[in-house]
């Protein structure tokens, strides 16, 4: 992945995680931090936001009425965030989902190992994976928005 994260067709990998994201003032202002897999993940530089509207078919109540639609919205961020001065910086691209966060895209402008399933197990038993940075410390920035 040695591919600048801007260019949309090989700088990213594609996820599906759920993240906590940390926002300034309210969900006002851009994103400040990012939890992930026990991580904390302080965003540096500038952050890009934009959403996406859909209209959705409904099942009409009735077979002669005409099927009514519901609009759909997706919120986006995407910016850059390392987890201590010294770590490497990861792009992140993150979708509103319900009440939450979602990570939906990583990128980075080295080579990402291949997850092991070992290191799933370990995350998924509360450990820490090999690889990722520190824990985040109780009351550490990470609340939803």
């Amino acid at each position: 992945m040695n591919v600048d994260p801007s260019d949309a067709d090989g700088g990213w990998r594609p996820f599906d995680e759920p993240v906590t994201v940390t926002f300034g003032t309210g969900t006002s202002g851009p994103p400040l931090a990012l939890r992930w897999r026990g991580s904390l993940w302080r965003v540096v530089g500038e952050s890009l936001h934009w959403s996406t509207w859909r209209a959705l078919p409904v099942e009409p109540r009735h077979p002669e009425d005409h099927a009514p639609t519901r609009g759909l919205r997706a919120d986006f961020w995407r910016f850059r965030a390392q987890s201590n001065p010294v770590s490497p910086v990861l792009h992140f691209e993150v979708r509103r989902a319900g009440s939450g966060w979602r990570l939906v895209r990583l990128g980075a402008t080295f080579d990402l190992p291949t997850p092991d399933p070992a290191d799933t197990a370990v995350r998924a038993s509360g450990g820490v994976a090999a690889g990722c940075a520190s824990a985040v410390p109780a009351g550490g920035v990470g609340g939803q928005d």
